[in-house]
């Protein structure tokens, strides 16, 4: 694993997790799986940040970050490198994919399901999660 930074207490956590789940090898299997496809991220907290930093998504075809801190107008450049999104805003966007980029994800994903009903942008979380780990909140 590499040297993380210790003054983000929970980002030690979640490198632990990502590499538990083999997530560098889940990725490339997720952007072959998504090739020719369009992806917006959803969340840009602490757990997407870690993600940024330690893995290279640059294999996804992104579109941008959408988290409902970019309701208030405050829309622009995030990270530098993604396109920040509002979340009234993705559906003109018309993504192919909305990838949950949230610790916990199961209620927001549902919610997100509902709003995109009747589009075709279909809504997973980025790290694969297990049966039991979504029924714990996950």
């Amino acid at each position: 694993m590499e040297t993380y930074k210790k003054d983000i207490p929970e980002e030690y956590l979640f490198l632990r997790e990502l590499e538990k789940k083999n997530f560098s090898k889940y990725l490339r299997k997720l952007a072959n799986k998504l090739a020719g496809k369009t992806v917006i991220f959803y969340g840009a907290g602490s757990y997407f940040n870690t993600i940024n930093e330690y893995y290279n998504l640059n294999c996804l075809n992104i579109l941008g970050i959408s988290d409902i801190k970019f309701n208030d107008g405050n829309c622009g450049k995030f990270y530098k490198e993604y396109k920040a999104i509002s979340p009234d805003e993705i559906i003109k966007v018309n993504p192919d994919y909305v990838l949950l980029t949230t610790r916990y994800c199961f209620n927001l994903g549902l919610s997100l399901i509902h709003k995109f009903s009747g589009t075709k942008i279909q809504v997973k979380p980025l790290v694969k999660k297990g049966f039991f780990e979504l029924l714990n909140g996950g």
